[in-house]
């Protein structure tokens, strides 16, 4: 009706006017102990050594490494 409006928000913001701020780092799930930082509207997965990826979640060791870690022998 008259009077009324939706926003489109761009990504990192939402609220009926777009004035909030997300934490976007509160809904991103960095794996094997990788921590996450936010800058403006994006954010990014710091992995821990012999890990990357997006999310930290591909393997990034000789397949030796990978083997001792987990346990198994080759």
């Amino acid at each position: 009706g008259l009077g009324t409006y939706r926003c489109s928000c761009p990504v990192g913001f939402n609220g009926q006017n777009c004035q909030n701020y997300v934490d976007l780092c509160s809904q991103i799930k960095c794996k094997n102990d990788g921590s996450c930082s936010q800058i403006a509207t994006s954010w990014t997965c710091h992995c821990q050594i012999g890990w990357a990826g997006l999310y930290c979640d591909v393997p990034n060791m000789s397949c030796e490494d990978f083997a001792a870690r987990s346990g198994l022998e080759v």
